[in-house]
């Protein structure tokens, strides 16, 4: 039996990203939610949140209970953000 890989000092497979609330495991190592859409052919726009061209999610920018406002963010700022407001 393999020993599980730590999130603590992962990183993506495939760019520079470290944060915990991006990674996901894979059989190989660690993949950001940008790296992986990617992957699977998603489209990419501009984030509104880090100015990357990445693939992307609407976010609603006050919460889906407060307002209908909502913004383009690629998928790494988009669960890092909700990761934050738990």
């Amino acid at each position: 039996m393999q020993p599980r890989k730590s999130y603590l000092f992962a990183g993506c497979l495939q760019c520079d990203e470290t944060n915990p609330a991006a990674l996901m495991r894979r059989d190989d190592g660690f993949i950001c939610g940008n790296c992986d859409a990617k992957e699977r052919g998603r489209k990419e726009r501009l984030c509104a949140r880090c100015g990357r061209l990445a693939p992307f999610e609407r976010h609603h920018i006050h919460g889906r209970k407060h307002s209908d406002e909502l913004e383009d963010r690629c998928i790494n700022c988009h669960r890092i953000g909700h990761a934050l407001e738990e």
